[in-house]
């Protein structure tokens, strides 16, 4: 048993920073919904969602982004990894809007939620 190895393959994935995030309770369903019928942690959901949505964002007149996105006290708080370079854009979008990174997550899920189509594999039938 001694010359046994155990091999890990190094791992393909972009950097991620950890970060605390609030969903409203329809967002978190819809993601749950999707995480079961596809066999992925919703973080993976999260992030392609993300990855799908961030470079679409157009700045609109601050006081309408507001006037859209409501603070909801009944929001799930979770912590997730979020690549390092949507971090980074979510960061820009930020400042440059007057809103919070959080608020930009949810509306990026609340737009990119609605455009998933799941295709029949071995894993999800």
């Amino acid at each position: 048993m001694g010359d046994k190895k155990i091999i890990v393959p190094k791992g393909h994935t972009k950097p991620s920073i950890t970060t605390t995030i609030r969903l409203k309770p329809e967002i978190m369903s819809k993601i749950e919904e999707y995480a079961k019928v596809t066999n992925r942690p919703k973080s993976q959901i999260i992030n392609m969602c993300l990855i799908y949505s961030i470079d679409k964002i157009e700045i609109a007149d601050p006081q309408i982004v507001n006037e859209i996105v409501v603070s909801n006290p009944l929001c799930e708080g979770f912590s997730i990894r979020i690549k390092e370079d949507i971090i980074k854009k979510l960061d820009i979008i930020s400042k440059k809007a007057y809103i919070s990174k959080n608020q930009i997550i949810n509306i990026c899920l609340e737009y990119s939620l609605n455009d998933i189509n799941i295709k029949e594999n071995k894993f999800n039938k």
